[in-house]
């Protein structure tokens, strides 16, 4: 859960400030998730809360993927260090599409879900291990108010597991295939920021592709919380880094000379259109 004592947004630019952003980035991957279906990842997505109400935020178009397919259930990925299998079935959850996706114009959008959970159980399991961001304007800073040079400044990331990061680890004592999926931070270069006539908001990076570590196809990232990170001072004088939820990835570029363009929702999308489809 995010503090609120004395934020202070002026101290949004962090760049070069190493050991908060480090902290921040750890701090994002108790929020995230993988959709896992036969041992291939096909998706990402973040733990969230709106009010008492609690799920996961996702791109549509991966929340398309097991009704197309015909699944009744596939897996959730949200363990980094143990081996598990937590099977999801389409009825643990209720499917609330707040930007339709479509084919002919998957770059630009809308793409955006929210899966909310109506299995009692299956949020209790979450819960124990994970945390869920609140989906609250309160928490966010107003990102549009910042003039583009600064928002470049500011450190991004965004959450996920790339399908080509996918290992096969054998098998277990039952001779059941194992799978290891990354936990993986994106560190973006922000682009752009702009709100279109739709009421939903689209933000674009650059991003290595294929060199330094970084994955040539960002497949299974689609759906994957985009973070930035600010500081907070508490009422004792320490000062904290606290990752903030600013929006979800849902579209790649073709690589061209070792880059990338990711595009995502922004803030006011999942701060003001979740919360508005929810309420309607």
């Amino acid at each position: 859960m995010i503090k609120t004592a004395q934020t202070r947004p002026e101290t949004l630019p962090l760049a070069g400030n190493f050991a908060f952003v480090e902290g921040a980035v750890k701090l994002s991957s108790h929020y995230a998730v993988m959709f896992v279906y036969e041992h291939e990842i096909f998706g990402s997505g973040t733990l969230v809360s709106v009010g008492g109400v609690h799920g996961i935020l996702t791109a549509h178009h991966v929340s398309l993927v097991p009704e197309r397919k015909g699944w009744q259930e596939s897996s959730l990925c949200y363990r980094n260090d143990m081996l598990h299998n937590k099977i999801v079935k389409r009825s643990d959850y209720e499917h609330i599409i707040v930007g339709k996706y479509h084919e002919s114009h998957a770059d630009t959008g809308p793409d955006l879900s929210f899966l909310m959970f109506t299995n009692a159980a299956l949020f209790s399991t979450l819960n124990a291990k994970k945390s869920f961001y609140p989906l609250d304007p309160k928490f966010n800073p107003g990102l549009s108010q910042y003039p583009m040079a600064d928002l470049r400044k500011m450190p991004w990331w965004i959450s996920g597991s790339p399908a080509e990061f996918t290992e096969p680890l054998g098998t277990d004592e039952d001779g059941d295939p194992k799978t290891k999926f990354s936990d993986f931070h994106a560190d973006c270069g922000f682009e752009l920021l702009e709100a279109r006539d739709d009421g939903f908001d689209y933000i674009t990076f650059d991003v290595h592709a294929g060199i330094n570590k970084f994955p040539g196809d960002y497949g299974g990232m689609s759906g994957g919380g985009i973070w930035t990170v600010r500081v907070e001072e508490m009422p004792n004088g320490s000062r904290h880094p606290a990752q903030i939820l600013q929006g979800v990835s849902f579209y790649q570029t073709t690589p061209e000379s070792g880059h990338s363009k990711l595009i995502g929702h922004g803030p006011q999308s999942i701060y003001q259109k979740v919360l508005q489809t929810l309420k309607a």
